[in-house]
């Protein structure tokens, strides 16, 4: 059994990036994985499990104590850098937060001289929306299959 979703390709060329985010985050680790795994599948960003983490570098932002944005990178093929799972809580939209996480990563992979790009589902006008603002530029169209096992007894 196969889900698809269509999606598109962004990246960002600008590898003199310098702009400060106007809120620092703050590392997540391994304790966080819990609650990482939950706003993923509250916000559905693409595949997350709780050994995500180990792709590096995921920060987030907190409030009160519990976990209301993230982002962090997963694939690293070649000079290139994939910024992941950019997530925030629906009751926190509107904070920023998804914007100084996004220029939190840029700073990281541009200082590594890596080229950042990221996937994001063609119906997400408002993270398309923030992408472009931060000078990500259309790539290209994806289509993302997601398979699913069928456990046998």
């Amino acid at each position: 059994m196969a889900a698809y979703i269509t999606g598109s390709q962004f990246v960002f060329e600008d590898l003199n990036y310098s702009v400060q985010p106007s809120q620092i985050p703050v590392p997540l680790t391994d304790e966080h994985a819990a609650e990482m795994v939950a706003l993923a599948a509250l916000r559905k960003p693409g595949p997350f499990n709780l050994r995500t983490i180990d792709f590096g570098y995921y920060y987030g932002f907190f409030e009160e104590g519990k976990l209301v944005a993230m982002t962090g990178q997963r694939l690293h093929p070649g000079n290139y850098a994939e910024v992941s799972a950019v997530c925030t809580h629906p009751g926190h939209l509107g904070k920023g937060y998804a914007t100084a996480l996004l220029q939190h990563q840029l700073l990281l992979i541009c200082k590594q001289e890596k080229m950042p790009f990221l996937h994001v589902r063609a119906d997400n006008e408002r993270a398309i929306g923030v992408y472009e603002s931060l000078g990500f530029r259309l790539r290209g169209p994806m289509h993302f299959y997601f398979m699913k096992s069928r456990k046998t007894v």
